[in-house]
């Protein structure tokens, strides 16, 4: 998943198959946490944590705002 914070992009490994597309997270605003470091997944480099919840079956759905937010805003 390649993240665009405005003035960065990051890549961040995220268990999408389970109920997102590829079309489905295309211009989708997520909230995730930078200055976590770098974690390193066979050839993939994961530079930010997304966050995301479990639906019934343990399987991971991104968390989302719920209005119009500006990119690379501070999640508090």
């Amino acid at each position: 998943l390649w993240i665009d914070l405005g003035e960065d992009k990051v890549q961040s490994a995220a268990q999408l198959g389970y109920n997102h597309s590829i079309n489905d997270v295309e211009g989708l605003k997520v909230l995730c946490v930078t200055d976590l470091g770098e974690v390193k997944i066979t050839d993939f480099r994961s530079e930010v944590l997304t966050l995301g919840v479990p639906d019934k079956d343990g399987n991971p759905v991104l968390v989302t705002p719920e209005i119009d937010m500006p990119k690379g805003g501070k999640l508090y």
